[in-house]
C-alpha cells in the first residue's frame, strides 16, 4: 500500500508538469532515439513516450522503488514493483510472466503518454492503460521488459554527463561532469517530488534492442 501511494504521488506530481507530447525532430537518428534529460523535459514541457517513461522510471528509483521499463512494437512505458521482487533477470521477454505479475498486483505497469493528456489522467486510469498493453489481444506486440533493479545488481551504471558542474561553495571552480555520474535533477518538480533525493538516471548504459514508436513514428532504443 505504501509503494502504491508513493507511486501515485509521483504520478500526480508529474501530471502537474503540464507536458505536451513531442514528435522527435529530424535530427534524431534512424536507428535510435535521443532522450531528453529531466531538466530539459521540465524546461521545455515536451516529452515523447520514451522521455516520459524514463522520467518516471528515474523518479521511482529516486524514491527507492523497484522499477522497470517495458517495450512493445513502437512503444515504451514504465512499471513499478509493489513488493520486494524483480523479474529474476535483467531482460524479461516473456509477456506471460509480466502479465501474471501485473494480474497478481505485484507489478504495476503505467501508460506514460497519459502524462500529456488534458485534463490530467489519474493514476489508476494510467495503470489500467498500462495493463491493457500486456493483454492477450496485444501480446504479439510485446518485446521485453528491462528490470532496473537487476541492471543495478549487474553493475550497470549511468554514463557520465557532458555537462560541466560547479562545486557548491567554491568560487569559479568547476569540475568536468565526465568524471561524475549523471544525476536526476528533480529540483524543479512540484509537490512530493521535491523531497526526493537525486539519483542517477536508470536508463543510462542499458542496451536492450530497438523498436519504433507508433506514437512519434521514430525508432526508439534504450
Amino acid at each position: 500500500m505504501r509503494v502504491w501511494m508513493i507511486a501515485g504521488a509521483i504520478w500526480s506530481a508529474a501530471t502537474g508538469l503540464g507536458l505536451t507530447y513531442a514528435v522527435p525532430p529530424a535530427s534524431f537518428e534512424r536507428t535510435g532515439q535521443k532522450v531528453r534529460d529531466p531538466e530539459r523535459i521540465v524546461g521545455e514541457g515536451l516529452a515523447t513516450c520514451l522521455d516520459s517513461t524514463l522520467l518516471l522510471a528515474a523518479a521511482f528509483e529516486a524514491a527507492g522503488l523497484n522499477t522497470a521499463i517495458l517495450f512493445s512494437q513502437g512503444h515504451a512505458w514504465v512499471g513499478v514493483w509493489l513488493v520486494a521482487r524483480n523479474f529474476g533477470r535483467l531482460v524479461e521477454p516473456d509477456v506471460v510472466a509480466v502479465r501474471k505479475a501485473a494480474a497478481a498486483r505485484d507489478f504495476v505497469p503505467l501508460e506514460t503518454t497519459l502524462l500529456t493528456k488534458r485534463p490530467g489522467i489519474g493514476f489508476e486510469a494510467a495503470v489500467d492503460a498500462g495493463r491493457d498493453r500486456l493483454s492477450e489481444a496485444r501480446e504479439t506486440e510485446f518485446i521485453q521488459v528491462v528490470d532496473i533493479n537487476r541492471a543495478r545488481a549487474a553493475r550497470i551504471r549511468p554514463l557520465a554527463s557532458h555537462r560541466v558542474a560547479q562545486e557548491a561553495g567554491v568560487e569559479d571552480e568547476t569540475v568536468a561532469a565526465a568524471a561524475l555520474p549523471r544525476p536526476l535533477d528533480l529540483g524543479h518538480l512540484p509537490g512530493e517530488l521535491i523531497e526526493i533525493a537525486p539519483t542517477p538516471q536508470p536508463w543510462a548504459g542499458l542496451s536492450v534492442g530497438s523498436a519504433s514508436c507508433s506514437n512519434c513514428r521514430w525508432p526508439i532504443v534504450c
